[in-house]
């Protein structure tokens, strides 16, 4: 039997939630009752931003508007907080793949350091037994 796309598997009208993209991007945020505050963008989907804040969290159902370090401003509506946390619904799509991107090309060199780094931990030093090398 097929499922209507988009609905939970069960027969509720549930929406199926979308695949989240893992980030770590610093950015801003703004709403109708917080200043300008500091939060740690964790993951991402078309529609929807999860983040944590540096400061005061906004309330649930309050309008925000986060703008990324790639110069993108987002407006949407907190969904869920828990403590520091929250998830908002976006009212604009987010190019999750354009964003990937951006945020690789800005840390391009940090990735280089870290890519060395990890090839000089875990050189693989093959073990050699002279004893058994023929002369050349």
């Amino acid at each position: 039997m097929a499922f209507m796309e988009g609905f939970s598997s069960t027969g509720a009208n549930e929406r199926v939630r979308e695949p989240r993209q893992r980030t770590l991007i610093r950015a801003k945020m703004s709403g109708e009752r917080l200043h300008e505050t500091e939060i740690l963008v964790r993951n991402v989907s078309h529609f929807g931003i999860c983040a944590t804040s540096r400061g005061s969290a906004p309330e649930r159902g309050e309008t925000v508007t986060i703008d990324l370090p790639s110069g993108e401003t987002y407006v949407g509506d907190v969904r869920w907080v828990d403590g520091l946390n929250f998830g908002v619904m976006l009212k604009q799509e987010l190019n999750v793949r354009q964003l990937g991107v951006t945020t690789q090309r800005r840390n391009e060199k940090l990735s280089q350091s870290i890519d060395w780094l990890v090839d000089q931990r875990f050189e693989i030093k093959p073990v050699v037994d002279k004893s058994k090398l023929r002369p050349v």
